[in-house]
């Protein structure tokens, strides 16, 4: 049992990671995705990446900065600055991802002792960042009005499962 759970640990960091092992891999199918639920009427299906909803062009802005989702979604600055506020926050909270190097080392010396040990943090740090990514997301999302919401899962159907990477580290949080 306590090994299962470092695995599980590692499983779920990578469902909100915030730089999937994939990340290209998992963005060309959440396109595709997209792409055959398009419209077929729709003047941007079929033409590219950047024609499929899901986010801004720009993938180091924040899609709540992003002009055409603010009018979009007819967010306010009010709105837009409480976002930032809990970017901010995660950032200052969420532990710096811990480097499986370390582990792999301590199992390359048969030190095992050692190697529990740095199991053990990577699993609390994958944890911790998965709840912290999850509570932003929901911190976000939650400043959205009911319309804007579906607004929102009609026109950028990806941003809700697409990880926030870049912007989480990158972009300006306000």
């Amino acid at each position: 049992a306590p090994v299962v759970l470092p695995a599980l640990a590692f499983l779920l960091a990578g469902l909100l990671a915030v730089e999937p092992i994939h990340a290209a891999d998992a963005d060309t199918k959440a396109d595709t995705e997209a792409n055959t639920e398009a419209k077929a009427d729709s003047p941007k299906a079929g033409r590219g990446k950047d024609a499929i909803p899901g986010g801004p062009k720009d993938q180091n802005a924040l899609w709540w900065n992003d002009p055409k989702m603010v009018k979009d979604l007819s967010l306010t600055d009010e709105q837009r600055n409480k976002m930032g506020e809990s970017l901010k926050a995660f950032r200052e909270k969420v532990p710096r991802d811990r480097r499986p190097e370390v582990f792999h080392e301590t199992l390359v010396k048969g030190n095992w002792k050692e190697a529990r040990v740095e199991s053990g943090k990577l699993a609390e740090s994958a944890d911790t960042a998965v709840r912290l990514r999850g509570k932003l997301k929901i911190d976000v999302l939650s400043l959205l009005s009911k319309e804007q919401h579906q607004k929102l899962v009609d026109l950028y159907p990806r941003l809700i499962y697409q990880p926030w990477r870049r912007a989480m580290r990158e972009a300006p949080a306000g």
